[in-house]
Parts: structure tokens; sequence; C-alpha cells
């Protein structure tokens, strides 16, 4: 049984990680799946602390990536620093947990993002706290479509037009650029105006990765 609360105003995230059938048939095939869930659980642990910085809610695991909700009252800036954080926590674990592994890898690597922002209802569907509303859709559409007409989507984010234009004075160092792309479902499949942004992702090429997830992968 569904009960209807209150009504919430959040930015929306979607994200998801470039390659990971390729990467998760190769690491099934050579029976190294514990690889992939040690990686989850890190990037987990690092959204726990946006979680407890910026009262992000993790609101539902996707398979490869999650969706996001942060508080609309925050600037636009510092959640693109929190998704860079993240896009760069992310290359980190690949490169010290998953990329040692495999004998193919990919050549492309990295998390993709769809962003847009609005009210959110709250549903209860038994005993668990849902949402719906437009901007959960569009953000998840916007993640599925920045892969399209772009070799480098790694480090990417799409965004709604509208949402850019309310945001731009604290995001014009993300190099925005306007792109059209179709939105399934959305406008009859129409090409829509949307803002593409890049994230800082450059990592330090001394990192050394954890010393417990590199015995992991070697194990």
């Amino acid at each position: 049984m569904a009960t209807h609360s209150k009504t919430d105003r959040h930015y929306v995230v979607a994200f998801d990680i470039c390659s990971s059938t390729a990467m998760l048939d190769q690491l099934t095939k050579s029976d190294r799946m514990h690889l992939w869930a040690l990686m989850l659980r890190a990037l987990h642990d690092h959204l726990v602390l946006g979680r407890n910085l910026f009262r992000l809610e993790l609101h539902k695991f996707t398979g490869d990536g999650w969706l996001l909700f942060f508080p609309e009252t925050m600037e636009g800036d510092a959640v693109f620093d929190f998704l860079g954080g993240l896009a760069r926590h992310h290359l980190r674990l690949h490169q010290g947990t998953i990329e040692p592994a495999l004998l193919k890898p990919p050549t492309i690597v990295g998390l993709t993002f769809g962003m847009d922002a609005g009210a959110l209802a709250r549903v209860k569907m038994d005993g668990r706290m849902e949402y719906v509303g437009w901007p959960l859709n569009m953000a998840c559409r916007l993640q599925g479509a920045i892969k399209d007409f772009d070799k480098t989507p790694n480090g990417r984010v799409l965004m709604t037009r509208e949402l850019y234009e309310k945001k731009k004075g604290t995001l014009e160092r993300f190099q925005p650029s306007v792109v059209f792309r179709r939105l399934r479902g959305i406008q009859n499949d129409k090409l829509i105006a949307c803002v593409k942004l890049a994230l800082d992702v450059a990592i330090d090429p001394k990192f050394k990765c954890d010393e417990n997830l590199v015995a992991a992968t070697n194990s």
C-alpha cells in the first residue's frame, strides 16, 4: 500500500560506471567479481562522507551507480566539486583494483552523470520511502544520453539547459557547452538542447592505492 507524504526540492544526480558490462564480463570469467564488490563498497563509503557533510541522500543503487539527492539550497559548484571528487576517487579505485585484473582494459573508464533539479514527492511503499517526480526521470534520461555523439563521456555531466541558466554563474569553470540529445520518452524523442559540463578528474600520478585493496587484487 502506498501513502503520500510531503514534497521536497532537490538536485537529482544519476551516475553510472563507464564500460561496466565489459569489465564485469571479464571479472566473472576470471572469478574475480569480489574486486568489483570491493570497489563499489569503497565508492559507497565516499558517498557516505557526502551524506554526512552535505545532507546528500543516497536514494537508490542501480547496479553500476547510484541516484543521489542534494538539497537544492546547495550552490551548484559545491555539488560539482563533490561529483569531481567522486569521479577522481573512482578512477583511483579502478587503477588500483580493477584494471590490474583485466586482460583487455576498456578505453573509456570513469563515471558519467545526469542532473536536474526540482520538486520530488515522497511516497511510502511497503514501508520503504520512494520518490517520484520529473527531475528524477530527467536525470536518468540525461545520464543515459550523455554517451551519444561523444567519444570521451567519462567525467562529464549532462544537465537541462533550464537548470544551467539558473545556476550558470557558479558553473562557468566547468567548461559548459550546449549539445543536443534525444531523451527517451521526452518530447516525443525530439532533439533537446542540454548543457554538458566537464568535471576536474585529474588525479595525482603518485597516488598509491590502499594496501588492503591491493592485497585483495592480488588474491
